[in-house]
């Protein structure tokens, strides 16, 4: 249930997450070193990309997430397990050209400089892996569960989301969140 009061800690509707080294969608950590690369952008900050950016991951909207985990719990035979994901296996840095151009669409740069400007390498990790594969065929073959997001519908939503909700953004990059999170969970 959405309301308009939210604790901290809560996710927004319109996150990606990279499921398949996680069930949890990751809002403060990913591969592309921080997912609120739009919060990032908007604050004309730089775009690390770890090495090359060729990483490829399955990236999947947090709301199919949340029906795929909502369909296991209500379906999924006890002890069997579930991959989800999203079918949309893309390098990370296709992911931050894709968000450029959409900023680039939704709220230009003051300067008129594209978002792509602010992308930087930064030295990848040893041993990073360049892909993260999962097979979510499981799911839904027994399930009847697939994505109803498409990665370009999914993004989009997620971008136009950080637009609509910029406290939100200053929240979490604020570090605030983590009294709250000390508070309830010590």
């Amino acid at each position: 249930m959405a309301t308009a009061d939210r604790s901290p800690c809560q996710l927004p509707p319109s996150t990606y997450s990279t499921c398949c080294h996680a069930l949890t969608v990751r809002v403060l950590r990913s591969p592309l070193r921080r997912s609120t690369h739009s919060g990032a952008a908007l604050a004309g900050e730089p775009l690390p990309i770890y090495g090359d950016g060729r990483q490829v991951r399955d990236w999947l909207y947090v709301g199919d997430h949340t029906a795929a985990l909502r369909r296991v719990l209500e379906a999924g035979q006890p002890g069997q397990t579930y991959n989800i994901g999203g079918w949309n296996e893309k390098p990370n840095l296709d992911v931050v050209h894709t968000l450029c151009a959409i900023l680039d669409e939704l709220q230009p740069r003051a300067d008129g400089q594209p978002y792509q400007a602010q992308i930087t390498y930064v030295q990848d990790r040893p041993g990073h892996d360049r892909r993260y594969a999962i097979d979510a065929s499981k799911i839904e073959r027994e399930l009847g569960w697939k994505p109803a997001e498409t990665f370009e519908t999914g993004i989009r939503k997620t971008v136009q989301w950080y637009l609509d909700n910029p406290e939100w953004v200053q929240h979490v990059q604020s570090g605030s969140y983590r009294d709250w999170v000390q508070k309830q969970y010590g």
